[in-house]
């Protein structure tokens, strides 16, 4: 149907970490019927309200980061139609939207079908297209990171984008 949205049975909202609900998100249709996932809603936290002592992987921490399968039944005039599922990943929200991860999900989704085969490898690697951008995100990085910027950014003994 058309414009389906809030309903309890749309929510995936039975998630649970040490006993704490989480959200994880929920499906709709919007007005052209279309199905429509939304995400967690970009929360952190902890369990027993112990403090972040590195960026990831802290015990007893949790989020509504959240990926799986969406499947669906669709009928048009009473009869049943065939779909695929698909498979449906919700990031983690971008503190720094100017920066990119030295390894964006281009570059994670192209090797996974090049190494699956459904791609063929590239003929020729061109350093400006293929090296360079890779050395470019994680020099980028020393404007959020103090160990990076020690290492790769300005003045760092691997700062790859210096001229020498």
């Amino acid at each position: 149907g058309r414009d389906r949205a809030g309903r309890p049975e749309y929510r995936f909202d039975t998630g649970c970490f040490l006993g704490k609900p989480v959200h994880l998100g929920e499906v709709r249709t919007d007005g052209a019927g279309r199905l429509v996932f939304l995400g967690g809603h970009g929360v952190s936290a902890s369990v027993d309200h112990a403090q972040a002592t590195h960026f990831a992987n802290n015990d007893g921490w949790h989020d509504d980061v959240s990926d799986g399968p969406v499947t669906a039944r669709v009928r048009v005039d009473g009869r049943s139609v065939p779909v695929e599922p698909a498979w449906v990943v919700v990031a983690p929200p971008n503190f720094a939207p100017e920066l990119k991860s030295v390894r964006t999900m281009y570059d994670l989704m192209r090797d996974v079908f090049v190494s699956s085969g459904t791609l063929p490898p590239p003929e020729n690697v061109s350093f400006t297209r293929d090296v360079l951008p890779i050395l470019r995100r994680l020099c980028d990085l020393q404007w959020v990171n103090r160990g990076i910027a020690a290492l790769f950014g300005h003045g760092g003994r691997e700062h790859f984008l210096a001229p020498e």
